[in-house]
């Protein structure tokens, strides 16, 4: 996280209960952040120097003293150094990144305001769909405990039983011993295909339906992988996880590569200038 990405706000400011006002020093000294807070001036009066963080830190600013700002200032003054009896209460940005902005209240109580990660539609509507990416077949590789999971892959279920990696899906072949037999494999062939879109960073770990779990980790295991540690399928690195497979670093529950683009382009546009320069 990232303490000097806003180019306009200070770290510090203090908020007086009494006036209903921010300030930039307890003695009453104001910035144009402040007077921008308190609707002195505008967003369009502001310099070019404020960018989309200074936005979102006076927004987070305002939710946290909310309506009952006198309130909330009084009860942290009664145990914080740096509150009611002082007359003000100070509030510091500590860390800012697009998905979380992190607040010290006062000199001890930490608060963060998380918003997450704003995925396009476009971006959501491409998990689990299309053909599979991987299109040539690799053996397992031992020493970096790594499966590839391609189209065109055949994998033995049972002794009467493939499943059949299409260009897009997956299919079991084979005769089953009636419908309960039946339903179990359509199970395990879409658990599989959502595997398959979870190693290319196509899909989520969440996709692959929980009843299939089990019967994944052990394909897994019957197809090489060492599940104890560390592996890889496809461009993903995995590992098991209260019994279900994870992505190794995934914090945001959608594929990291997408993630990680994603929180890149919402860091650059927080930082582009609310107002062009030559404007003031």
């Amino acid at each position: 996280m990232n303490k000097k990405v806003r180019m306009g706000c200070n770290d510090s400011y203090f908020y007086n209960p009494y006036i209903d006002k921010l300030l930039l020093t307890p003695e009453g000294q104001e910035d144009d952040f402040t007077r921008w807070f308190n609707g002195e001036i505008t967003e369009g009066e502001l310099p070019s120097s404020y960018n989309g963080y200074d936005r979102m830190v006076r927004a987070d600013i305002r939710g946290i003293l909310g309506p009952d700002a006198f309130w909330m200032v009084s009860r942290i003054g009664e145990t914080d150094d740096a509150g009611e009896k002082d007359g003000f209460f100070k509030i510091t940005v500590v860390g800012a990144a697009p998905e979380k902005m992190e607040y010290l209240l006062g000199d001890h109580k930490k608060t963060e305001v998380i918003r997450g990660i704003s995925y396009s539609k476009e971006q959501r509507s491409s998990m689990n769909q299309g053909p599979f990416k991987q299109r040539r077949h690799r053996d397992y590789d031992p020493d970096q405990n790594w499966l590839t999971l391609a189209a065109g892959d055949r994998f033995r279920y049972s002794s009467r039983i493939i499943m059949v990696v299409g260009d897009d899906h997956v299919r079991w072949t084979g005769s089953s011993r009636g419908s309960g037999e039946s339903e179990t494999l359509d199970c395990m062939a879409a658990g599989l295909e959502s595997l398959i879109y979870f190693a290319d960073q196509r899909g989520c770990a969440g996709s692959i339906p929980s009843v299939c779990y089990p019967g994944m980790i052990e394909f897994l295991t019957d197809s090489g992988v060492d599940t104890t540690k560390e592996f890889t399928l496809n461009e993903t690195r995995c590992h098991i996880e209260d019994g279900r497979i994870r992505e190794v670093g995934n914090v945001d529950g959608m594929p990291l590569s997408m993630y990680r683009l994603t929180r890149q382009q919402n860091h650059i546009r927080l930082e582009k200038p609310l107002r062009r320069a030559g404007k003031e």
